[in-house]
């Protein structure tokens, strides 16, 4: 398999189906507390679809996404009101 691939169907919002695909390819899913390098795929509401993937940076305390509204990527705390929108945790098969 190779680990060369290209994303042509991404805009926001992305589709759903989108972490479903992509995401094995380069990921294997995590039981447990997210570590630093970690992908998380969050939702806009609570076990929503998901919608926005972000890179933890702290164990479970801040994480790296783009913010559109912004038009960069910023750095967040990890709140309960974030925390409630995680989905699913993600390590890079290169590091599992």
């Amino acid at each position: 398999m190779s680990n060369d691939f290209e994303l042509t169907c991404y805009s926001p919002p992305p589709r759903a189906t989108l972490f479903d695909e992509f995401l094995p390819q380069v990921a294997v899913p995590v039981m447990g507390e997210a570590q630093p390098g970690d992908l998380l795929v969050f939702g806009h509401k609570p076990g929503g679809k998901p919608r926005h993937l972000g890179i933890c940076t702290n164990v479970g305390v801040i994480w790296l996404h783009p913010a559109l509204s912004l038009g960069r990527v910023v750095e967040c705390r990890i709140d309960s009101q974030i925390r409630a929108l995680l989905l699913s945790v993600w390590r890079f098969k290169a590091w599992a």
